[in-house]
């Protein structure tokens, strides 16, 4: 009976044995199949991961101003320096002009250069004593007949120059042409229409009139006819007040 229960048990593990041995090696097939798939098929994380690697962004840099830009500027700063810097010159040359033109009158009174004339007292401010008459030289430039109007106005009239020392004189005194009171009406006659002309002009025209240039002492030809229109300077003369007793 012994013999009997022996030999089933071991007919029982004969029998167990192989099929406890095929589950297990499917059950390690199972396991390596699932290993196998999570290789083959791996987490969506590492998928994107490898796939969609998170972006970088770019390093910003400071704009530059763009090279043209870059040379046009020096330039431009040299070129308004320069007209600032011409501005500035021409301003002072022109406060130096205005603060050295002389506001004395052009006449002097030759005879007495350095001593005051009594008689420089009978004219008005900034006219010229001479030969018994007031002289006047403005800074204007008019045609024969506005200077006449103008020299009306101040109660005088365009000069009468009868005597050849102050035709003379005036004419040392001048740099540039001035209108005298000598106009051409058929003849050459002064404004005054009591001096006579005794000069050798040439005959002119209705728009002729007398200028007095700039001669040295010893010429008498420092009085020539022009047209009347032209503008030039010119002198006004006046009648001297009394001598003071």
């Amino acid at each position: 009976m012994e013999m009997k229960a022996m030999e089933v048990e071991a007919g029982l593990l004969d029998r167990a044995g192989p099929s406890d041995q095929k589950l297990e090696i499917k059950t390690e097939a199972k396991e390596a199949s699932k290993e196998y798939c999570k290789l083959k098929a791996p987490a969506d994380d590492i998928y994107s991961e490898a796939v969609f690697p998170s972006p970088t962004l770019p390093e910003v840099k400071p704009t530059k101003p763009t090279r043209s830009l870059r040379n046009v500027l020096p330039t431009l700063c040299i070129v308004l320096g320069v007209i600032c810097l011409a501005e500035l010159i021409i301003i002072y040359i022109l406060n130096g002009k205005t603060a050295s033109t002389p506001r004395s009158p052009c006449f002097k009174n030759t005879n007495t250069p350095t001593t005051k004339s009594p008689d420089s007292d009978r004219c008005p401010d900034s006219w010229v004593f001479l030969g018994g008459s007031c002289f006047y030289q403005p800074k204007e430039r008019k045609s024969w007949e506005q200077g006449r109007i103008f020299c009306q106005n101040l109660t005088a009239d365009l000069a009468v120059i009868s005597d050849k020392s102050i035709q003379n004189s005036l004419a040392q005194q001048i740099k540039v042409p001035h209108w005298i009171g000598l106009q051409y009406l058929r003849s050459w006659k002064w404004v005054d229409n009591r001096t006579p002309y005794t000069g050798n002009l040439p005959a002119g025209t209705k728009e002729s009139c007398a200028l007095l240039e700039s001669k040295t002492p010893g010429e008498q030809a420092n009085i020539r006819g022009a047209r009347c229109p032209i503008s030039a300077h010119f002198i006004c003369q006046k009648e001297a007040s009394l001598a003071s007793a």
